[in-house]
């Protein structure tokens, strides 16, 4: 099996060194055309292309993609179902684990942008506002936008956004537009034990999910958000810990 990263500018011939039986393509590093070219080389290999992105955010024009070249499978329940495909979770690895710490921030997010500035500003503001601790580290997408917005801050290590998880008690976790999948923010908490604030309606659905750890904006009562954040979480059940491990997701391709 391999896990291949198409480069958007041209296309490495290294994959056809050999054969492999099973190859995963992720959605960020492919097109129809480098599906299309890989089938051609790996006529007999299984081909699997996993979305990690809403469909409205991927480069990948599903309408155009025949069927028979690959298999299609998404982290986002409502694409799976718009669009008749497979579903997989999100994963993540026990060896991100990160060392305790002690707590600086009640709230904190770290990613990119992807849409989401404007909406991260104002629940900054709100944060801070109520009396909250908030770290709030945006992205830019591309190097090309990195002085475009005032709040903009450079990329950091995975190491070190596993620190500032660690010193903070609980992980916002704001979606794109049209999402319904997981993210990485829901990865952190899971695995390290942590509440999760999110605008996602469809957590409820997922396996992980508790009032005690899982505040749903627009859904959950704002006042309570207080009790919420000073309150301990409770302990993820282990048996849904391991579901999200790296083991597990490449069993459901049940390859």
């Amino acid at each position: 099996m391999v896990f291949h990263n198409y480069e958007r500018f041209f296309f490495d011939d290294k994959i056809n060194s050999k054969e492999y039986k099973n190859i995963i393509v992720y959605d960020a590093r492919a097109s129809v055309e480098y599906l299309k070219w890989l089938r051609e080389n790996h006529p007999y290999s299984r081909i699997i292309l996993f979305f990690d992105n809403p469909i409205s955010n991927t480069e990948v024009n599903i309408k155009l993609l025949n069927r028979n070249i690959c298999e299609c499978w998404s982290f986002d329940f409502k694409d799976c179902e718009k669009y008749k495909m497979n579903y997989n979770s999100e994963f993540y690895f026990n060896e991100f684990k990160c060392e305790k710490k002690k707590i600086k921030y009640d709230v904190m997010f770290l990613g990119l942008d992807k849409g989401r500035y404007k909406k991260l500003i104002d629940l900054e503001n709100f944060f801070k506002k109520n009396g909250f601790s908030f770290y709030l580290h945006i992205v830019p997408d591309s190097k090309l936008f990195s002085s475009k917005k005032r709040h903009y801050r450079a990329r950091v290590s995975y190491p070190k956004l596993l620190e500032l998880v660690s010193e903070s008690k609980v992980v916002l976790d704001i979606i794109q537009d049209n999402q319904t999948g997981l993210t990485l923010r829901n990865m952190e908490a899971i695995f390290n034990n942590k509440k999760q604030i999110t605008d996602n309606k469809f957590i409820r659905r997922y396996n992980f999910y508790s009032e005690n750890n899982v505040f749903i904006l627009g859904e959950d009562d704002i006042s309570k958000i207080n009790e919420f954040i000073n309150s301990d979480p409770i302990n993820y059940p282990q048996d849904v810990v391991n579901y999200y491990t790296f083991d597990e997701w490449i069993k459901r391709f049940d390859l």
